[in-house]
């Protein structure tokens, strides 16, 4: 090997090694594991603010998954969405899917932020996929501060067998207002970590309730 192809060779090798990030083939880039947590951020083309993406294998079954996401109660739901105030369902357009009311207290000076989201649940063979974006909806209330947009969430639970499931997180959200997407990009950057840990601990709730899979 020529000289200036070994220099070549070993240069690629050092950037790898001390690169923060790891580029995968879809564009997501690795952050690393926290609290079994693999995460992933992506630049998305148009916007200063990055999208997040967090895969955790839980030792629980898709059905006891399945029902922590689907129980709408309000105090239910504030004990494991981070910073959750109040949830409302807005709309019913049908056994899996839904326009939502959510309001979020944050801490001062930022202002609270709430959504007015469409979330639509489905199969795709053994899998769940749920896909969560903002929408308008003519029984909204007022905003409690900022009206935040979410530009789109998604969550796919695939069963494992031996009651494990994979959960895989998504999110890309501007929280609007004048906070700096540096900011934004920073505490995103916890939310997927922080999600599916709460998820997993609210599913030792479960206690032999009755619950459909979606389209079942």
């Amino acid at each position: 090997m020529k000289r200036h192809q070994v220099l070549s060779a070993l240069l690629g090798l050092f950037l790898i090694s001390f690169s923060p990030w790891t580029l995968s083939s879809d564009g997501w880039e690795s952050l690393g594991e926290t609290k079994n947590v693999k995460g992933y951020v992506k630049a998305v083309p148009g916007s200063s603010l990055k999208a997040f993406k967090g895969v955790m294998i839980m030792d629980v079954s898709i059905k006891k998954i399945w029902w922590v996401l689907t129980n709408y109660d309000n105090d239910f739901r504030k004990e494991w969405v981070d910073r959750l105030q109040v949830s409302k369902e807005l709309e019913l357009l049908g056994s899996a899917e839904r326009i939502t009311y959510q309001s979020f207290d944050l801490p001062w000076p930022i202002s609270d932020r709430d959504y007015v989201y469409h979330s639509k649940a489905e199969m795709q063979g053994e899998n769940i996929y749920i896909s969560i974006k903002s929408t308008k909806h003519s029984k909204a209330p007022e905003t409690v501060g900022v009206r935040a947009q979410l530009n789109q969430s998604k969550y796919l639970l695939e069963p494992l067998g031996d009651n494990k499931t994979r959960v895989t997180v998504e999110i890309h959200t501007d929280p609007k207002g004048l906070l700096p997407a540096w900011l934004v990009n920073l505490i995103q950057k916890g939310w997927p970590v922080k999600t599916l840990n709460n998820l997993k601990t609210q599913t030792a709730k479960y206690n032999g309730q009755d619950i459909k899979l979606p389209g079942k």
